[in-house]
């Protein structure tokens, strides 16, 4: 007989995770995508993930932070965060994520104009914290 697989609850949360993968792993491999995307700046945004994901897998934020194996949450400013893949920080120079972040801030505004203070603001703390980490 076929029986699907069995649910964990965690106790610290009303969150529940599919062994074997299923949400879960379906989420990761959508963060994975936008991590490894040449524009990425170290956001992650996933349209509807309060609607998809968050009865299962919780707050954005907390389900990062609860994969160290697969990500790096750099905490910012009132809530802020940027996320990069799990080990990235220490495999190259803090400083080679700036120009990856200016490019993929440049794109996302369409060239470049526009304001962007405060995100070049953001990116820049982002990046003095990885370097105080290193």
């Amino acid at each position: 007989s076929s029986s699907s697989p069995p649910t964990i609850f965690s106790s610290s949360s009303r969150r529940a995770s599919v062994c074997g993968g299923g949400l879960a792993a379906e989420a990761i491999q959508e963060i994975a995508r936008q991590l490894r995307a040449p524009v990425h700046d170290g956001r992650v945004r996933i349209a509807g993930w309060k609607e998809r994901y968050a009865e299962e897998l919780g707050p954005l934020r907390q389900f990062l932070e609860e994969h160290p194996e697969q990500f790096t949450v750099a905490r910012g400013r009132g809530g802020h965060f940027t996320v990069f893949p799990a080990g990235a920080l220490l495999d190259a120079d803090a400083s080679a994520f700036a120009p990856a972040t200016a490019a993929a801030r440049k794109a996302r505004k369409g060239g470049g104009k526009g304001g962007g203070r405060q995100e070049d603001a953001l990116a820049e703390e982002a990046i003095a914290e990885v370097e105080a980490i290193l």
